[in-house]
């Protein structure tokens, strides 16, 4: 509550780290009683954000600090405060009303705002939401786990000669990029939105236009690059549920040639035994949180296995690859065509 309370007033926006101000100042500046004001900042500085030095003076802790100085960890906390918390509250109602659903509009987020659209629709509609999600996206892939640098130096993209490299739903083509500059063997063809795409373009480094292009292309329709080497995804399938993701992956088949690999960059969560508590909880609610959005999840290995096997007998799940560090994983298939 006192993180939300901070957020939406903007509380000490506008307070240096080596400054003070009091319960009155705060009050009037977010147009709200004393009386209110004064209890949910004491129940922010028990948890550590703000500090009361002296009586009826507010002073920033480190938290509260990071929190007002750091653009991309305020979006972060705004997503989970508006976009996400709401319909956490809404969840078990959902799970009651659709049990083991694997439809995005029938959603505890859907409810919660509702919606009978997808989050994602509705975002697009709203340039500052967009640009919160991206910013708050920005901050989590900041934790060094999830760094794409994993992918590029833990698969043996050296080894495959001359190869073509297709970067489904690669935003602005971080991946693609750093893989062409490691790489002068790959080719990459990155496919988005036509405005990520147009974004793409502009941000591209312009030695690598002979190596590195954009399409736009929606992966929901058939992919249109016919015999490419590897199609790639990173943070797509885990929006997703099962029913969508095999969706997903039947629109590839027809491009695929014998022998093509599908790489997925995304969690796979670990046998039990094997993550200590906070891993535990962390991915677990990881979990949880993808189900409240889109009636999505996160997936062992068993189950990525499964998820290929189920798009098509022709799609050999070959291994999960965790590169030390890492936190997210590359799961590989290969395309073999039943006959």
């Amino acid at each position: 509550m006192s993180l939300q309370f901070i957020y939406k007033n903007k509380i000490g926006q506008n307070l240096a780290w080596n400054e003070t101000t009091t319960f009155e100042e705060i009050a009037k500046e977010s147009k709200l009683g004393l009386d209110d004001t004064t209890r949910m900042m004491r129940l922010a500085m028990a948890n550590y954000l703000f500090a009361e030095p002296q009586p009826g003076v507010v002073a920033h802790t480190a938290a509260s600090h990071a929190i007002v100085s750091n653009p991309l960890l305020n979006a972060w906390i705004g997503v989970t405060v508006e976009e996400n918390w709401p319909p956490m509250l809404r969840l078990n109602e959902a799970m009651q009303k659709w049990p083991d659903s694997e439809e995005p509009l029938q959603s505890a987020y859907c409810l919660a705002h509702g919606m009978n659209e997808m989050p994602f629709d509705v975002w697009e509609r709203d340039p500052a939401r967009v640009q919160r999600f991206a910013s708050a996206m920005n901050f989590l892939h900041s934790d060094s786990g999830f760094q794409p640098q994993f992918m590029v130096d833990g698969y043996d993209f050296g080894s495959l000669g001359e190869a073509l490299f297709v970067d489904v739903g690669g935003s602005t083509g971080h991946v693609s990029i750093m893989l062409a500059q490691k790489y002068p063997n790959i080719t990459c063809i990155v496919q988005d939105l036509p405005a990520t795409v147009k974004a793409g373009k502009e941000q591209l480094p312009k030695e690598l236009e002979e190596r590195v292009s954009f399409m736009s292309h929606d992966f929901w329709t058939e992919q249109p690059v016919k015999g490419a080497d590897i199609y790639y995804f990173r943070w797509v399938f885990h929006d997703w549920s099962d029913s969508l993701s095999v969706k997903l992956l039947r629109q590839l088949i027809p491009a695929l040639k014998p022998g093509a690999r599908v790489l997925i960059n995304d969690i796979c969560i670990p046998p039990a035994g094997v993550m200590n508590s906070y891993q535990e909880q962390r991915i677990r609610s990881l979990d949880i949180l993808m189900k409240t959005f889109t009636n999505a999840k996160e997936r062992s290995a068993k189950e990525w296995a499964a998820l290929f096997a189920k798009a098509d007998p022709g799609f050999k799940f070959n291994r999960v690859h965790l590169p030390a560090g890492a936190k997210i994983a590359i799961i590989e298939a290969k395309w073999n065509p039943v006959e």
